[in-house]
């Protein structure tokens, strides 16, 4: 309810305030949380019982990026209050689930881009996802994204996920070590895109100067 909103844009001021460049585009969006009407959907009504994640708590199309090569996929993003959710957005088969008592932290650059990548707790004898490790996913909506994430760990296991505004990061990605680095002000990228590239062990995000226009 209205209650749970301003908790959220509460936890987004705390987060974001002058730390992340397009922050302050988000203050005067509502959270709306399901932008896809995936709670009205039959089909999610009855995966969402088989699951346990009754509780929708967000829903909408997002670009997540292929740890191999930087290219972005599509996928259906999903939170309720008990797990994070990647899905097939046609045919709403379930790619990967992540209790969110499993998201260690998250980080993101300090830019204008709307990445967010995901560290997952390492686990041995884990799901397939969490062996793949780490992931990256791209959002106009990074923003409630997070402060969400960050409540919902709260109430799951009583701490604070850190929230790492960076522009370098530390991943592992199947069993590997990867790091994630941002850059700002490269000349010959588009206003409002991003160039991700994989080389090796390193993993580059591009962006236009930071005044470039982005929608």
């Amino acid at each position: 309810g209205t209650k749970n909103r301003m908790r959220e844009k509460v936890a987004a001021s705390d987060l974001f305030k002058d730390r992340k460049a397009n922050y302050p585009k988000s203050i005067s969006h509502p959270f709306k949380g399901d932008y896809v009407k995936l709670r009205q959907n039959t089909k999610w009504k009855k995966i969402a019982c088989e699951t346990n994640d009754q509780h929708l708590i967000f829903a909408d199309i997002v670009m997540k990026i292929n740890r191999k090569n930087g290219k972005m996929v599509p996928n259906l993003f999903v939170l309720s209050t008990n797990a994070m959710l990647v899905m097939d957005q046609r045919t709403l088969a379930i790619k990967y689930r992540v209790p969110v008592a499993e998201i260690e932290a998250l980080s993101l650059s300090p830019f204008n881009d709307r990445i967010v990548v995901f560290h997952l707790e390492r686990q041995e004898n884990g799901n397939i996802l969490t062996k793949k490790g780490d992931f990256l996913l791209s959002s106009d909506h990074v923003i409630e994204i997070v402060s969400k994430i960050y409540l919902l760990v709260q109430n799951a296991v009583s701490r604070k996920p850190p929230v790492h505004i960076t522009t370098q990061m530390q991943t592992t990605m199947s069993g590997h070590p990867v790091e994630v680095s941002f850059k700002s002000g490269i000349p010959e990228i588009l206003p409002g895109t991003v160039k991700i590239t994989r080389k090796g062990s390193k993993i580059e995000v591009c962006e236009p100067c930071p005044h470039s226009a982005w929608g």
